[in-house]
């Protein structure tokens, strides 16, 4: 579990312990376990990258305001506070540059750094090659490697498997 993670669970575990959990989960902890979860979820989705705790704290506050109820919130009544509290996010289209997938694998093919699996099967490997940017015997060498690697975490059999899944990806 992250520091953020952590951050928004304890907020939220400590909230809900003011709080009866609803009627129908009263007797069964793992329903009472998979609805903080929930509600746990919603909260990491919408919260901040620093300071998660904080704001934790003043949306599940402005939660409480609104209650009728000592009963746990809903995570409906969660999730609309916490996404009219959320930051403000950098929208896509402020970038100057976009987003080129191809050229990014291209130049860490060729700079040696590692690329995703997927990256050297199926599709995408054909647009690298295709691109010019790769060669197939580039490719072809981090297949081998990719091979060796799973060859020694998973042994020659699945290895075997793992490489034969893989070159039957479109």
């Amino acid at each position: 579990m992250g520091f953020r993670n952590a951050e928004v669970s304890q907020v939220l575990t400590i909230f809900l312990e003011r709080y009866s959990p609803p009627t129908n989960m009263r007797n069964n902890k793992q329903a009472q376990q998979d609805e903080a979860e929930h509600l746990r979820d919603v909260l990491l989705r919408y919260a901040p990258q620093e300071d998660a705790a904080s704001w934790t704290k003043n949306v599940l506050k402005a939660v409480a305001e609104n209650a009728r109820t000592r009963a746990w919130p809903v995570v409906r009544e969660v999730e609309q506070v916490a996404k009219a509290m959320r930051p403000n996010r950098p929208q896509a289209s402020s970038f100057n540059q976009p987003f080129d997938a191809i050229q990014i694998n291209a130049r860490r093919i060729n700079s040696g750094e590692g690329v995703g699996d997927l990256w050297l099967f199926g599709n995408r490997a054909k647009r690298l090659v295709e691109s010019g940017k790769v060669t197939l015997e580039q490719i072809e060498k981090l297949r081998l490697d990719l091979f060796e690697s799973y060859k020694s975490i998973y042994g020659k059999e699945r290895a075997l498997r793992l490489q034969n899944e893989l070159l039957a990806k479109p």
